[in-house]
This record gives structure tokens, C-alpha cells and sequence, in this order.
């Protein structure tokens, strides 16, 4: 159980010990949250999809959302590197891949205790696309003979409670 528990940590030490002073960490946003406390203030890289929107932080500023193996990291990025991304995921649309070198903060001073990575660094690896989304008819006819089905249950229940009254 302790060997389980102790894994992840320990292969992040190794990892901080045989990385060369001043480079980043390339980890997905699953393992940059389970694994904050120990990369507090290391520069990491992050590649993921830009979802959601960018969200004004102050004049020169913008934040957005990475996703990567399901889970999302707040990245605060200048305007000039929000520029880089132009699609957003959403049900219309998978967002950019982007790719972002920066310093991670556990609770980051500057933005009231939040968990975020200050970009140093974004470029863009992959561009988004539309989703085809056609609606498949044979659910909506499935929903329709399971609620026909539910209804007679519902009235057969109707007559036998009914029946045992008299």
C-alpha cells in the first residue's frame, strides 16, 4: 500500500533530481494537480486543449483553461499570447492544442491562493476543429418506446391497485 502511495512521489523526485537546473518539467495537468506541492515555483510544460474561453484578468492579462487527460489547469497568459488561440473547445468545436511553459503556483500570491501556471511561453502544436454532431434518430425512437413502456406499466399499476381496493 505505502510502495502505491509512494510511487508517483517518488518518481517526481527522480525526476527533479536528474532534470538540469532551470528546465521545465513536461507533465500532464493530472499529474502537475496530484503532484503541486512537490513542483511549487518550477517551471513546467503543459500541452493541452484550450477550453471554455479567455477570461479577462486585468488590462495586459488573460486567463484559460487547459485540459489534458481530463483535467483542467488555469494558465494566466498575456493578451499577445491569447492572440496564438483562436478555437476554443465546446460541444461545437475541439479547441487548440497549445503547448505552455511556465512557473506553477501552488497558491499563487498574485491571484488570491489559486492553483495556476504563469505562462513564460505558448505556441500552438495543433489547431482546433468543428465536431460533426448529426443527432442519431434511433434514440429518439428508443426514448419514445421506453416512455410508451413506462406509461402502460404505469397504468396497468393504475388498475391492479384499484382492483385490490374493492
Amino acid at each position: 500500500m505505502i510502495a502505491r502511495v509512494a510511487g508517483p512521489f517518488l518518481a517526481i523526485a527522480i525526476v527533479i533530481a536528474l532534470t538540469p537546473a532551470g528546465a521545465a518539467y513536461a507533465l500532464t495537468a493530472a499529474e502537475i494537480v496530484d503532484d503541486g506541492i512537490a513542483l511549487d515555483g518550477t517551471s513546467v510544460t503543459l500541452t493541452g486543449e484550450a477550453i471554455g474561453e479567455d477570461l479577462r484578468a486585468d488590462a495586459d492579462h488573460r486567463w484559460i483553461n487547459l485540459r489534458s487527460d481530463g483535467t483542467g489547469v488555469g494558465v494566466y497568459i498575456t493578451n499577445d499570447d491569447a492572440n496564438v488561440i483562436e478555437t476554443f473547445g465546446s460541444s461545437k468545436s475541439t479547441g487548440d492544442i497549445i503547448t505552455v511553459i511556465g512557473k506553477l503556483n501552488v497558491a499563487c500570491d498574485t491571484h488570491a491562493g489559486e492553483f495556476d501556471i504563469h505562462a513564460d511561453r505558448i505556441e500552438l502544436t495543433q489547431p482546433g476543429q468543428a465536431i460533426d454532431n448529426k443527432p442519431e434518430w434511433w434514440k429518439a425512437v428508443l426514448g419514445l418506446l421506453a416512455a410508451g413502456f413506462g406509461f402502460v406499466e404505469w397504468r396497468l399499476l393504475g388498475k391492479l391497485r384499484n382492483r385490490e381496493e374493492i
